[in-house]
C-alpha cells in the first residue's frame, strides 16, 4: 500500500497543475454494519468498514481522445496481476472518437455485463443477487471496446484478457462480450442486454453470463428496475454437466423528492451447484432503505438499509442472514 499512498498524495498536491479539461474525483463509502446470525446459532458481528474508496482522474488529450485513470485506495495488495498491473490500479486507458457516434476504448477497463442491477455502482448496493456477485467478481482486464451510439442506443463489443498463459499446459484464451444499452421514449424504457464470456483458470470453470434488464420510468416519481440473469459454469474438472444459475431481481425507487430516495429490492436465485447440475439451491433476498442528502448538491449522501437473505441449500436446514447498514457515501470533484 505504500506505493498507493505516494501516488494518492502526489495526485492531491498536484491539482493546480491541471487545466480546465482535466478532473480529479474522489468517491468513498463507509458504513456501520450489524450482521444478525442468531437464527443460524452463530454469534452476531458488528463493524465499521471502509467499503469503497476510489480516486478517479479523467481528461482530454486531444480533440477526439480522452484518458482515464482510476485508483482503488481500498485495495488490500499492490501485487502485480497476470497483465502486469497492480491491484490498486482499477482502470486506465484512452478513449478515441473514430467517427460520429463511434468510439474505441483501449486499456484496463470494466467488463461489459448485461442487466440493470450490475449497471449500478458497487458503492450504491446494499444487497446483491448471485448474478451481480458473479459479475462484480470479474476483475477489470486489459483489452479494447468498440461502441456505436445511434438514436440514443449504444451497441458495444469488447475483447479482453482471459486466463493466464500457464493454464496447466492449455492454450491461453481471451474473453469477449456484446452489450446493448437502449433508450426508448426519452428515457421511459431503458433496456440493458449483454452476453459475456470468461475463460476459466487452473482450478475454475469457463463461464458465461447473460443479462436481460430494463429500467422503467413509466410511473410518475418511480423508477423500476427489472432483471433476469443467467450464469453458466461450463462442465470441466470434476463437473460433468453445465451448472446453470438463474436470477430474477426487482428494484423500486421513489424519485419524487430531490433529497430523499426510499427504495425496496427483491431477488430470487436458483443455483445448480452440484457436479452433475441437477440439484438446486434457492436464495431469496430482500432489502429496504433510504438515501438522504442535506442539499441537492452535497458531497455527502447518508444511507440506512435493512436487508435479509434466506438460503435453502441442497441438503440441510435453511439459513438466514439479516444485516443493518448505516453510513455515508462521499463523492466530490477535487478538481
Amino acid at each position: 500500500m505504500k506505493k498507493l499512498t505516494i501516488v494518492a498524495a502526489m495526485a492531491l498536491t498536484a491539482t493546480t497543475a491541471f487545466a480546465g479539461d482535466h478532473s480529479i474525483k474522489g468517491i468513498a463509502r463507509m458504513s456501520w454494519k450489524h450482521v444478525d446470525d442468531d437464527v443460524n446459532s452463530t454469534p452476531n458481528t458488528s463493524i465499521i468498514k471502509a467499503e469503497y474508496a476510489n480516486l478517479n482522474f479523467a481528461g482530454k488529450l486531444t480533440g477526439n481522445t480522452n484518458y482515464y485513470l482510476e485508483l482503488n485506495l481500498a485495495a488490500t495488495s499492490d501485487a502485480a496481476n497476470n497483465d502486469g498491473t497492480a491491484d490498486y490500479l482499477d482502470a486506465f486507458g484512452v478513449e478515441r472518437t473514430l467517427a460520429e457516434g463511434l468510439t474505441l476504448n483501449i486499456g484496463k477497463q470494466g467488463l461489459l455485463v448485461g442487466g440493470v442491477e450490475v449497471g449500478h455502482a458497487a458503492e450504491d448496493q446494499y444487497i446483491t443477487s448471485y448474478y451481480f456477485d458473479q459479475a462484480d467478481g470479474l476483475t477489470n482486464e486489459l483489452g479494447l471496446t468498440l461502441s456505436k451510439e445511434m438514436m440514443g442506443h449504444t451497441l458495444s463489443l469488447q475483447y479482453t484478457n482471459g486466463n493466464a498463459e500457464d493454464r496447466s499446459g492449455k492454450q491461453s484464451q481471451y474473453g469477449w462480450a456484446a452489450h446493448l444499452a437502449g433508450n426508448f421514449g426519452n428515457g421511459m424504457v431503458k433496456p440493458m442486454i449483454g452476453y459475456t464470456v470468461r475463460p476459466g483458470g487452473d482450478t475454475n470453470q469457463d463461464k458465461t453470463l447473460m443479462g436481460l434488464g430494463a429500467e422503467l420510468n413509466v410511473i410518475p416519481n418511480m423508477q423500476l428496475d427489472l432483471d433476469y440473469g443467467l450464469v453458466t459454469a461450463k462442465k470441466g474438472f470434476t463437473v460433468t454437466k453445465d451448472q446453470k444459475s438463474n436470477t430474477l431481481a426487482v428494484l423500486a425507487s421513489y424519485t419524487g423528492h430531490e433529497l430523499v430516495t426510499p427504495f425496496v429490492k427483491y431477488f430470487k436465485d436458483t443455483k445448480k451447484t452440484n457436479n452433475d447440475g441437477s440439484k438446486k439451491e434457492d436464495v431469496t433476498g430482500m432489502g429496504l432503505g433510504v438515501e438522504y442528502r442535506e442539499a441537492k448538491v452535497d458531497p455527502i449522501r447518508w444511507h440506512a438499509a435493512y436487508t435479509s437473505k434466506e438460503t435453502k441449500p441442497v441438503t440441510g436446514a435453511k439459513t438466514k442472514e439479516i444485516i443493518m447498514t448505516v453510513g455515508a457515501k462521499f463523492e466530490a470533484n477535487i478538481l
